[in-house]
């Protein structure tokens, strides 16, 4: 291969020895052009930017305002929400032989303390308007719970007719805290807020329970 290479070249160099020279050109008078007026180049100005607005951060509302003015109604109605399927589950199991009449009994006064605990905690609070129709929607629950239970104990009904009597309501009383959780929050009140609240009310609740437990 190198030899192929080797050969190539000087038969390349072989090739341009014999080329004959070319004339030498004769030389010719070299022409200079004349100067002209070059134009001056336009300067654009420089764009001043038009300064950025920076947005107004407003500020969270007050959040222990908040929670006072709104505590009563949210506490009542995720506290209603407990003891509604409470109500229900002590008749099933009532039912089922899970427990006796006399734990029903037991299971049927803590959850009329606890409406009654609603109750009294509604009955000299004086709300702010624009939450005054969340307190009567849940005095009218307590209402329907507590008529409910007292015809239970009177034996008036039945635990096999309880599940009936409250199968529409437990879903209202659902429906109606996800109104009031989503009028706090309309109003300014922070989910950090909201859950304090709840865990407040939930330590409350298991408070309550052991002490009848007790």
């Amino acid at each position: 291969m190198k030899k192929i290479i080797l050969s190539v070249l000087i038969l390349f160099v072989l090739i341009s020895a014999c080329t004959p020279a070319e004339p030498t050109p004769t030389p010719t008078s070299t022409v200079i052009p004349t100067a002209t007026n070059t134009p001056t180049p336009t300067l654009t100005p420089i764009k001043t930017p038009t300064p950025t607005t920076t947005p107004t951060i407003t500020p969270l509302p007050n959040q222990d305002e908040l929670k006072n003015t709104w505590q009563p109604v949210v506490n009542g109605i995720a506290l209603q929400n407990v003891i509604c399927p409470m109500i229900i589950d002590t008749a099933i199991k009532l039912q089922n032989d899970e427990i006796d009449s006399w734990g029903a009994l037991t299971e049927m006064i803590a959850e009329a303390l606890f409406i009654n605990a609603i109750e009294e905690s509604f009955a000299e609070w004086e709300p702010e308007p624009e939450i005054a129709d969340h307190k009567y929607i849940i005095l009218d629950h307590n209402e329907v719970l507590k008529d409910v239970l007292a015809d239970w104990f009177n034996d008036e009904i039945t635990s096999v007719d309880v599940p009936g009597l409250l199968e529409d309501e437990c879903p209202q009383i659902e429906a109606d805290m996800k109104v009031i959780i989503d009028d706090a929050r309309a109003h300014g009140m922070s989910d950090v807020t909201l859950k304090a609240m709840l865990l407040e009310m939930e330590e409350g609740l298991e408070e309550m329970k052991e002490e009848l437990e007790n």
